[in-house]
């Protein structure tokens, strides 16, 4: 799987992170408190050096073995754990979800300035592939559009293939590249309103975009998601009206 981190680092946090010199748990807990995080890494200044890191759930169960005892009186530096991986933002997201099996979290490093700039949770790499997943998904409900707009319109499908020595039995066998043949040259019987140049320069965008998905060699896109999302909308409405109403894009945008 080649997704990189830097292909889904929009989904990441930017680190909160505590100086060696600020370690005390005060502040610790104010920190879990404003940011709203569960692990808080302790960095030099720089975020160049890791110091370890403090689990707010290993926090909140020494504060609730203190008892009657004061906040102050807890010895923080007891609490922090040094086994957390460090990768960096060119590493792929299997050696991320490598980690994530035996960590809470990985700490991403920024390769050009070698600082530690982003936390990833199990959560943030579930959410990057399932944004993956929804495009590709919605091309996909494209795609077998278009097959059936080819067998209910006796599209000439074969064609396109001249005199090649591969010639498609069916719809199923055809390339985003051949649909987008298929329409230039059989536009006529498709009756629909929309200007020709546009649409084949709609399929075209949705091919690269597909092929770019597949290879996971391109960030999401919310611009080309947008288009997809016309793409699919435009097929439906002018070739399966009566499913509309059951019909919801994939995408929110």
């Amino acid at each position: 799987m080649a997704i990189k981190f830097n292909d889904f680092k929009q989904y990441a946090r930017r680190i909160s992170f505590i100086e060696p010199k600020n370690l005390n748990t005060n502040f610790v807990l104010s920190m879990f408190k404003t940011e709203k995080i569960s692990l808080l890494p302790i960095l030099d200044k720089n975020q160049k050096v890791f110091h370890g890191f403090i689990s707010r759930k290993n926090l909140l169960l020494a504060l609730l073995e203190q008892k009657d005892q004061s906040i102050s009186s807890i010895d923080i530096t007891q609490l922090v754990q040094k086994d957390l991986t460090i990768l960096e933002d060119d590493d792929y997201i299997s050696d991320i979800m490598i980690a994530l099996n035996q960590h809470p979290a990985v700490l991403i490093k920024e390769k050009h300035s070698n600082k530690i700039k982003w936390v990833v949770s199990p959560r943030v790499a579930a959410n990057a592939l399932e944004e993956y997943s929804k495009a590709y998904r919605l091309i996909e409900k494209i795609e077998h559009l278009i097959r059936e707009v080819i067998t209910k319109f006796d599209l000439d499908y074969k064609s396109c293939f001249g005199n090649s020595s591969f010639i498609p039995k069916s719809p199923k066998q055809l390339s985003f590249g051949n649909y987008i043949e298929i329409f230039k040259n059989e536009w006529s019987k498709l009756n629909l309103t929309e200007d020709k140049s546009y649409v084949i320069d709609l399929m075209d965008q949705c091919r690269i975009y597909r092929n770019q998905l597949v290879h996971f060699k391109t960030t999401l896109d919310k611009d080309r998601n947008k288009k997809l999302d016309i793409l699919y909308k435009m097929f439906l409405t002018r070739f399966k009206p009566e499913e509309l109403e059951n019909e919801y894009s994939l995408l929110r945008l």
